[in-house]
C-alpha cells in the first residue's frame, strides 16, 4: 500500500495529471507498435520539449467543445465539432470521419465498417472526463462513453469508461492502486474482455514477475494489433501494481511491456499524478518543459500556452 500524502490540493492533482501524462507520452511515443519487451531507462532520444500527442490534442478540442456548450458532455455535439474541427485521417479517427460525413451518428460512427473499433484511440482520451468529474466516477464514465461512441465500440469504450472511473476516483485521496482499479472496474461489464484482463491481472500479479504476466496476458488476451485495447490496458496498470512506491519504476514497467506505449505510459502517468499530484522527479520533468504543443490536423484550438494555464 502507498503511505498516503495528505493535503494534496484539485488543482495540485489536475497539474500532476497533466505533466504524468505529457512524461509518459513522450517517453513512449518513440517505441509505439513494438511488440516486443523493451529495455528503455528514460527518454530516448533525450526529447527537448514535450512531444505532441493526437489524444491529447482531441482532450483538449472536446474541453472547447464543452466549454462551448455550457458543460454539456453529449456525443452529439462531440461529433459535431470532430467533423468540424478534426483533420486526422488515419485509423479509427478517420473511419469515424468518414461514417460522420455519410451522416451516422454515435454510436453507428463508431462500429460500422470500423476494424478499430476496439482499438486505443478512445481510452487514451479519459483523462478530460475524470478531470471534469472528480470523485464521481460513474459520471466520469457516462461522459467517457459520450466520447468514445464517436469513433469506437465495445472494448474501447469499456476501456476508456475504466480509464475515467478509476481516474475520477483518484481525486478521493486513496492511494491504494489496488483498491481503485477494482472499484473502477465496476464502471463497466465484467464480461467484456477489457474487464477479464484487468481482472486476470489483478488476480496474478503477485504470483508472477511482470514479464511472466505480459506473456500470459498476450496468450489470453493478446491481439495482432499492437493497439487492441484490452492487451494494453492490462499492460497500463503494470507499473501501477509491480511498483506503487516509485514513478520512475512503475512508469518503466508499463513501457517496456511494448505494444501501444505511447497509450499505456501517457496514460499510468496521468493516474499517478492525480493520486500523488505534482511530484514527479526533476528529470523527468526538465526534459519536456512547461509548453503545451498541439498536431496541425486539429484546426483554429484556442491552446494554452502552459501547463499552468490549462490547469487553471
Amino acid at each position: 500500500m502507498i503511505a498516503k500524502r495528505a493535503k494534496i490540493s484539485v488543482r495540485e492533482r489536475i497539474i500532476g495529471c497533466i505533466k504524468g501524462k505529457a512524461i509518459g507520452g513522450t517517453l513512449g511515443a518513440p517505441v509505439e507498435g513494438k511488440m516486443e519487451i523493451l529495455s528503455l531507462t528514460y527518454y530516448h532520444p533525450v526529447p527537448k520539449m514535450v512531444l505532441p500527442n493526437d489524444d491529447f490534442d482531441i482532450q483538449l478540442l472536446f474541453l472547447e467543445s464543452v466549454e462551448g456548450a455550457g458543460g454539456l458532455v453529449d456525443a452529439s455535439i462531440l461529433a459535431r465539432t470532430w467533423s468540424e474541427r478534426m483533420g486526422f485521417p488515419f485509423d479509427e479517427y478517420g473511419v469515424a470521419s468518414l461514417n460522420l460525413k455519410r451522416g451516422l451518428k454515435p454510436p453507428v460512427s463508431g462500429w460500422f465498417d470500423n476494424p478499430f473499433k476496439n482499438c486505443m484511440g478512445s481510452p487514451i482520451r479519459s483523462e478530460l472526463w475524470a478531470l471534469l468529474a472528480p470523485n464521481r466516477p460513474k459520471l466520469a464514465a457516462y461522459f467517457a462513453l459520450q466520447d468514445s461512441m464517436i469513433d469506437h465500440a465495445e472494448e474501447s469504450i469499456a476501456g476508456e469508461m475504466f480509464f475515467a472511473a478509476l481516474e475520477s476516483l483518484a481525486f478521493n485521496g486513496a492511494t491504494d492502486f489496488e483498491k481503485l482499479i477494482i472499484e473502477a472496474l465496476e464502471a463497466i461489464d465484467p464480461k467484456c474482455e477489457t474487464a477479464k484482463a484487468v481482472q486476470f491481472t489483478l488476480d496474478n500479479f503477485r504470483k508472477m514477475e511482470w514479464v511472466e504476466l505480459r506473456n500470459e496476458v498476450l496468450k489470453n488476451f493478446g491481439h495482432a494489433n499492437f493497439t487492441e485495447a484490452p492487451q494494453n490496458i492490462a499492460f497500463t496498470i503494470f507499473g501501477l501494481l509491480y511498483h506503487p512506491e516509485d514513478f520512475e519504476k512503475a512508469l518503466l514497467c508499463t513501457t517496456n511491456c511494448g505494444y501501444d506505449t505511447d497509450c499505456t505510459a501517457a496514460t499510468i502517468g496521468a493516474i499517478w499524478g492525480l493520486i500523488k499530484g505534482d511530484n514527479f522527479p526533476s528529470h523527468w520533468l526538465i526534459p519536456i518543459g512547461e509548453r503545451i504543443l498541439a498536431s496541425h490536423d486539429v484546426r483554429d484550438m484556442a491552446l494554452p500556452a502552459t501547463i499552468d494555464t490549462l490547469a487553471d
